[in-house]
């Protein structure tokens, strides 16, 4: 099956079961060999990777104009469909995987694959090949890397440099290779396109991109268990060709058209203490730090003095700052004020350290698993042994205990208006 508009072709090859894409205009090639498949978990905790060539019946239809959609059964009962549409806005498709668990009887969801397949340059370039990385949240680095490098390792004690579902599916990374946090862009030195790989939105999973030389694949972790006819729809995600210089540009439009997005606010431009002093912050050196904000606001132009992580312990936010703050957050918070900047302050009211007053006297307050034990709520390092010794282990409090919901209110209102 072949659909194809001004901008962009998209073939079918039902005896391979993949489809490639191409531009339409001039040589450019640019995705072939595309699968799509699934990893889930059955009712005896075994990991299963699936993609279409392993599923039964397999038809392809045309929904509607430029869209068509790939579905199939296993032997085992579950249905799997991909759905891909050849956006007219752009030269590009938008793509988006179902799974209906019709198996009689639970099951667990680990990863959509929406796609994997081989990224074809032009036949005439001879350019070297690179790829954006996005990072991890602020744990791990983003930027423009050659295309046959790969993500950094996770340093022995602390997992902080990459989301840690990235590493764990060998249906999805690509080891050793790229791992890409929401999207990625792969372009070459002598072509004037960047090839965008991204999620249009968030809503039931996570996007991930990951590249291993010209090998990629783009999934959307779900991590759910489904009862017998339930289903799950993975997040929508777009893959494009557009200039190098406006590609990511042009992504972050298509993903605020998507959320309904018609004016978004400029972003306050503020100085974050977790950047420079991490969580070694006290009193004096975030009053230095105003002193040189004010100092040179002719020429950075801050809004924001923000304090971040390491003011507090965490779950004691109402009174374990005194050694590092004795004047008082409520005082500081006015100095910034007078000083012309608006105070920030962060905060993790739902968690608590292992160490924490509040952890220790209301142990009743805490989500618990089936023997009654309190849960890690995120892993921080690779040594429980570590996490045990520094007291960083965290906790998550049980929102819907009364008690709990009285102190994050109180506690609420006490940063905020104290």
């Amino acid at each position: 099956m072949k659909i194809k508009n001004e901008q962009i072709e998209l073939i079918y090859r039902p005896e391979q079961k993949n489809f490639s894409l191409r531009s339409v205009v001039g040589d450019s090639i640019f995705f072939e060999k595309a699968i799509f498949g699934v990893m889930w978990e059955d009712e005896n905790g075994k990991k299963h990777e699936s993609q279409v060539s392993d599923l039964d019946e397999v038809t392809v239809k045309e929904l509607e104009s430029m869209v068509i959609e790939v579905s199939g059964k296993h032997h085992t009962g579950w249905e799997l469909s991909l759905r891909v549409e050849l956006r007219s806005d752009i030269a590009g498709i938008e793509l988006q995987s179902s799974f209906k668990n019709n198996t009689g009887r639970s099951l667990k969801l680990i990863d959509l694959l929406l796609i994997s397949g081989d990224f074809k340059k032009p036949s005439k370039s001879r350019g070297s090949f690179y790829v954006f990385e996005n990072g991890w949240q602020s744990w791990s680095p983003s930027g423009i890397k050659p295309g046959i490098s790969s993500s950094r390792i996770p340093r022995f004690l602390f997992l902080r440099d990459i989301n840690l579902g990235s590493l764990r599916y060998r249906l999805s990374w690509l080891k050793p290779g790229i791992v890409s946090e929401m999207f990625s862009k792969l372009e070459l030195t002598d072509y004037p396109l960047s090839l965008v790989i991204g999620a249009l939105e968030s809503r039931n999973g996570f996007t991930e991109v990951f590249i291993k030389n010209k090998k990629v694949r783009v999934t959307c972790q779900a991590e759910v268990s489904l009862d017998d006819s339930e289903q799950w729809v993975s997040d929508k995600a777009i893959l494009f060709l557009f200039s190098k210089e406006l590609s990511l540009e042009k992504y972050a439009e298509l993903v605020a058209l998507q959320a309904n997005l018609k004016k978004i606010p400029p972003p306050k431009k503020g100085w974050c203490s977790w950047y420079h002093h991490g969580p070694f912050i006290n009193q004096r050196k975030i009053l230095e730090e105003l002193n040189l904000a004010k100092e040179l606001k002719k020429k950075i132009p801050l809004e924001v003095i923000l304090i971040d992580g390491g003011w507090c312990r965490w779950g004691d936010w109402l009174d374990s700052w005194r050694e590092k703050f004795p004047l008082g957050m409520g005082w500081l918070a006015e100095k910034i004020s007078q000083e012309g900047f608006l105070p920030g302050i962060w905060l993790a009211p739902f968690t608590c350290q292992g160490s924490s007053t509040i952890f220790k006297c209301h142990p009743d307050w805490f989500i618990k698993d089936h023997r009654g034990k309190p849960i890690s709520v995120r892993k921080v390092t690779a040594s429980k042994l570590t996490e045990q010794l520094s007291g960083s282990i965290l906790y998550g409090l049980d929102p819907t205990h009364p008690a709990v919901k009285d102190y994050i209110k109180e506690m609420i209102r006490v940063v905020v208006k104290e």
